[in-house]
């Protein structure tokens, strides 16, 4: 183009355009491509869509863009991520039926299966499962679904994982199974079902703790008897050389010492002894 030529583009509106855009949060290529493909459209309109369940609007903006459906924000979520976080399975499926990706990962690693277990969606995750989402994927903290399910105890969650083969021993950072968190965080229920699908009682984490060491410490009797039950070992030692009896010792917890003996068949003499005192 000739220099001369310049002078007949009218530039606030593309200016207009940009500031716009990266004040809502997305990247100059994804602008460019955007203008230079639709300037009609932006990201922002899309998620705007998305926010009011506008999914005619959206399908309209998608045929027009169809790489609309791969687009992020700041924190790194999708569309899809935005629509299984609305609850919007309508739209999801129209997401998909444009491509986006089931398994994209926002800023924290986590997936939309991850958003739609947190927000304790059961439909939405049988739809995202159904169009094959990773159900082993981990976030950037290692937590896969399945531990999302445990700790905020949604037991129809955790068998659906474990229908779809989740991996019942996967570990996040700090090497806590799913068994590690239904006993810190009391699921019980939840604990006997992983037990009963072969999760190891005695698992240990990063410290050296054992699902039986983090039920000792709160103090719940019947998730105590259930990990005795399936063979957890009162006198593991974690890191510190602490075990479950002695923690049961420290927090003074009567009735989870004497589940130990009664399950163990042995009299920690010495331990009892500190006990007592």
């Amino acid at each position: 183009m000739k220099e001369e030529e310049y002078s007949c583009i009218d530039f606030k509106p593309v200016a207009l355009f940009f500031i716009l855009f990266f004040v809502s949060g997305y990247s100059e290529a994804d602008a460019g491509s955007m203008l230079s493909k639709n300037p009609g459209i932006s990201a922002r309109q899309a998620f705007k869509a998305i926010e009011q369940n506008q999914i005619d609007t959206l399908n309209k903006y998608l045929k027009k863009e169809p790489k609309l459906a791969q687009i992020e924000n700041d924190e790194g979520s999708t569309l899809l991520h935005k629509a299984v976080a609305k609850d919007h399975k309508n739209i999801v499926r129209l997401l998909l039926d444009f491509q986006a990706d089931i398994n994209a990962e926002d800023r924290d690693g986590d997936t939309p299966l991850h958003i739609a277990v947190t927000v304790g969606n059961g439909e939405m995750v049988d739809l995202l499962m159904n169009h094959l989402a990773n159900v082993n994927v981990r976030n950037h903290e290692g937590e896969t679904p399945l531990h999302i399910a445990v700790e905020i105890g949604r037991k129809e969650l955790v068998i659906q994982f474990l229908e779809h083969q989740a991996d019942i021993g996967a570990e996040n950072e700090s090497g806590e199974t799913p068994l590690h968190w239904a006993a810190e965080k009391g699921q019980e229920d939840i604990a006997d079902i992983l037990l009963r699908n072969g999760a190891n009682v005695n698992a240990t984490r990063k410290d050296g703790e054992t699902p039986l060491h983090l039920a000792a410490g709160w103090g719940s009797l019947r998730m105590v008897n259930i990990l005795l039950s399936h063979g957890a070992e009162p006198k593991a030692q974690n890191q510190s050389g602490e075990t479950p009896f002695s923690r049961a010792i420290d927090y003074e917890n009567r009735q989870v010492l004497l589940s130990f003996i009664s399950a163990t068949r042995e009299v920690f003499l010495e331990d009892s002894a500190l006990f007592y005192k």
